[in-house]
């Protein structure tokens, strides 16, 4: 914001950004960070009495949980700030219009010079890959805890030369542990041949034969066990993925699928959110699947219109 905008760094501000996973509220004066409250989707949605989230819906809930920002900006340090930040994806204009017409105050979209075409959602990344240019003994910009950068970086660096030595010792002293452990069971087993060698001689070939027959009869019924647990759990497999890719219809493109105890997770991509929600509805009237679900803080928009997404659904006992 102070490098990248005509903000005024020593202006105060309130932040508003709106992004997938929900919407955040933060306080600026001077360039430092003095107030900042993040309400996921969710909550909001409680916050409003569980109602669907419209665009009327949504604005109110803006209006006020900005107005108790600024009660709370005016009670600690008097006045009003002196404009409103905007960073939001989607809707922009519509939303710094509605906030220039509900608030007496210099509403400004953030947008920063060196790189205008970049979507809010790049703006945490973007500012990351910004300061991680800077040498760590020039890094004096906002940081969240007591300490400064530099210093935390030089405990960071003691720590990792801590951690390697600690390591370095462990892994020394497990493998002569290990060692150990290995020359006393080959010095266990070679006093053990040497005592049935010894004692050899007076046992009867029988008995030997008889304690040979039990042990493979261990061994069998131990693989039989195994095949028996195997066969439980054992899937029609190519069934299962030929069904799922039928459905995508050619309109998303799995990444990855994850089965567990019947629970399917599938990852993907689609031409956009109509086609996310089709497959949906597609799994939905599937006879073999059941509880599908899809929140949409897992639906993650690209900037070319596609989205990434992902599905949870069961697969019903005995389907394949």
């Amino acid at each position: 914001v102070s490098r990248e905008s005509s903000i005024t760094a020593a202006a105060s501000y309130l932040v508003l950004e709106v992004e997938s996973s929900g919407v955040t509220f933060m306080v600026l004066r001077n360039s430092n960070l003095y107030f900042n409250h993040f309400h996921g989707w969710a909550e909001i949605t409680e916050e409003i009495g569980g109602k669907q989230i419209t665009d009327q819906t949504f604005r109110d809930y803006l209006v006020k949980e900005i107005e108790k920002v600024l009660n709370f900006y005016s009670s600690k340090w008097g006045g009003s700030v002196d404009g409103i930040i905007l960073a939001a994806a989607n809707a922009a204009e519509e939303l710094e219009k509605y906030l220039k017409d509900n608030f007496p105050v210099t509403v400004v979209r953030l947008a920063p010079a060196s790189f205008p075409t970049f979507s809010p959602a790049w703006f945490s990344v973007l500012g990351s890959a910004l300061r991680g240019l800077l040498p760590r003994s020039e890094d004096v910009f906002l940081s969240l805890t007591a300490e400064s950068v530099q210093m935390k970086y030089r405990e960071a660096r003691v720590m990792q030369f801590s951690n390697f030595w600690r390591n370095v010792g462990v892994t020394v002293t497990l493998f002569m542990l290990i060692l150990f452990a290995i020359g006393y069971l080959f010095l266990a087993r070679e006093a053990q041949s040497l005592k049935i060698q010894a004692q050899g001689a007076a046992a009867t070939q029988e008995a030997v034969e008889l304690a040979g027959l039990e042990a493979k009869a261990k061994a069998f019924n131990e693989l039989v066990a195994v095949d028996a647990k195997a066969v439980q759990v054992s899937m029609d497999w190519p069934v299962l993925l030929t069904k799922i890719n039928d459905l995508s219809a050619g309109t998303v493109t799995l990444t990855k699928i994850t089965v567990t105890n019947r629970l399917v997770n599938l990852f993907g991509v689609a031409l956009n959110t109509e086609a996310i929600f089709g497959f949906r509805d597609r799994l939905n009237h599937e006879a073999k699947f059941e509880a599908v679900d899809l929140p949409l803080r897992n639906i993650k928009d690209r900037p070319d219109g596609s989205a990434d997404f992902s599905i949870v659904f069961h697969l019903k006992e005995g389907a394949f």
